[in-house]
């Protein structure tokens, strides 16, 4: 008989679907399906991922015609060295296969969401990409305890001992020279005054008063 007809004088068709069987049996005309099919004309495509369940977390297993893959879900790509494994996105990058890079300013920020790539700032950073320093300074809540300054800093704020304001009366001749002389001294004995780690300002005031016989 040829392949697609069986009985005692091969004058039966085998009524099996040809493109899913292996072989009709000669003798009954039974279908021999091929793995991924079944029926008994072998009609029936199986479900390759409910029989062998083969995909791990963080993917959906989709099953084809012939064969099965694991897909990886949002923030997820495959192993490099196993198929069947999906692994978080590394490297900055977020989304379906890990293909779109973040766009946070890396130095600024502490994580990028591996599924939608929203940045989420470090302490003193702000704004959609991390690219805004908070002024603390400026906040409701003074971050500086007691009587201390605040300073805004890159990334975080200083706190300091108040301002110490200098007030001198001098005739308007001599103002020159000796401004120049307090204001010199004034910058070394303030350095001396503030802690070594913290950032040192000052504020001069310079009363002018002519006096007038």
């Amino acid at each position: 008989c040829g392949n697609w007809n069986w009985g005692e004088n091969c004058d039966m068709s085998c009524n099996c679907t040809q493109s899913n069987t292996l072989v009709c049996e000669k003798y009954q005309g039974s279908c021999f399906c091929q793995f991924n099919f079944e029926g008994s004309l072998c009609e029936k495509e199986k479900d390759l991922c409910a029989i062998y369940t083969p995909c791990g977390e963080h993917s959906d297993c989709i099953s084809t015609k012939d064969h099965y893959e694991c897909q990886c879900h949002q923030g997820y790509r495959n192993s490099l060295y196993n198929s069947l494994i999906c692994e978080a996105c590394s490297g900055w990058t977020y989304g379906f296969h890990c293909n779109t890079s973040c766009s946070c300013l890396i130095d600024n920020t502490q994580s990028c969401d591996i599924v939608n790539g929203n940045c989420t700032c470090k302490p003193g950073f702000e704004s959609i990409n991390c690219e805004l320093d908070v002024n603390e300074c400026n906040q409701s809540s003074n971050p500086c305890a007691g009587n201390l300054q605040c300073y805004n800093t890159y990334g975080g704020f200083l706190c300091t001992e108040q301002l110490v304001y200098v007030r001198v009366t001098l005739n308007q001749s001599d103002l020159g020279a000796y401004e120049k002389d307090i204001v010199d001294n004034f910058q070394d004995t303030l350095k001396t005054y503030m802690n070594w780690f913290i950032y040192w300002t000052y504020t001069k005031i310079i009363h002018k008063n002519t006096e007038h016989g």
